[in-house]
């Protein structure tokens, strides 16, 4: 997976750069495109003889539920053809939905990491969250230390959970870092506005792993031995693109691609000789 999500990650990278000005741009853009070039998919995988013979059964059912409405068994049997027709659909539909849907979730999650979070506000406080690894040896709590960066009391440890509360200072890219039992973890830390800040900011650091590689892909990530198992910045989530919000947890750059690339999908399908 950690192979996937770097080649897929590179491959974004590419098409991106001519979008540096503007994230929601590009995403708006590819969402065009790869809405065409999944209905194609969708057109490719599907049987399109036999989806085009279960709407016109389904159409002939619908009619002949409408003209035979007093006609109990006629309409007995128009009904049992259209639950057909409609399971029918459902069938050669849904198998080429779900053989797409991987690779749709590759896609969306390029676009999440690249406008999900922004950078911190200056001069404003944020929790920095750190989850120790089970094996990492007894002791205090890492130390964290950063060029303007002040850090807001003493942390909080619960377990192998540990808070800190810092404020970053003006406007740049900070680093600031852990130390823990010999072991050392620097995490870049990006405020307000920068000409140098990356086009991907990611407010997790962990170690590889299946779910982390797909939700974080091109990550930032820790060594196998560390002991630091995760770490995690409170950047601001992007609330809302053209008034696509983040919602049911999902950010608001997944809804928005799947709502663009379904728009494009549908009025492209004659075009592109696509039965849906």
């Amino acid at each position: 997976m950690a192979v996937v999500a770097r080649v897929m990650t590179a491959i974004f990278d590419v098409l991106f750069v001519p979008f540096g000005w503007s994230a929601v741009a590009g995403i708006t853009f590819w969402s065009v495109v790869l809405g065409a070039v999944f209905l194609k998919l969708y057109g490719m995988v599907t049987n399109q003889d036999a989806l085009k013979d279960v709407k016109r059964r389904m159409s002939a059912a619908v009619l002949a539920v409408r003209l035979f409405q007093q006609d109990i068994g006629v309409l007995l049997q128009s009904q049992g053809r259209l639950f057909a027709a409609v399971g029918g659909y459902t069938f050669q539909a849904g198998r080429s939905i779900v053989a797409l849907l991987p690779v749709a979730i590759l896609v969306m999650t390029q676009f999440a990491v690249r406008a999900d979070v922004k950078p911190l506000p200056p001069n404003q406080k944020v929790d920095i969250k750190v989850k120790l690894s089970a094996d990492a040896p007894p002791g205090p709590a890492p130390t964290l230390q950063g060029e303007g960066i002040e850090l807001l009391g003493e942390p909080i440890r619960v377990g192998t959970d540990v808070t800190y509360k810092i404020k970053p200072g003006m406007s740049g890219k900070r680093e600031f870092t852990l130390s823990y039992a010999g072991q050392e973890e620097k995490i870049p830390l990006y405020v307000g506005e920068g000409e140098d800040f990356p086009k991907r900011i990611y407010h997790q650091t962990t170690k590889s792993s299946f779910a982390a590689e797909l939700e974080y892909p091109g990550g930032p990530r820790f060594p196998e031995n560390s002991y630091f198992d995760l770490v995690e910045v409170e950047y601001p989530h992007v609330e809302s693109i053209f008034g696509v919000g983040a919602w049911f947890g999902l950010p608001a750059a997944i809804w928005y691609f799947g709502i663009v690339s379904m728009i494009a999908g549908f009025l492209l399908k004659d075009k592109l000789g696509v039965e849906l």
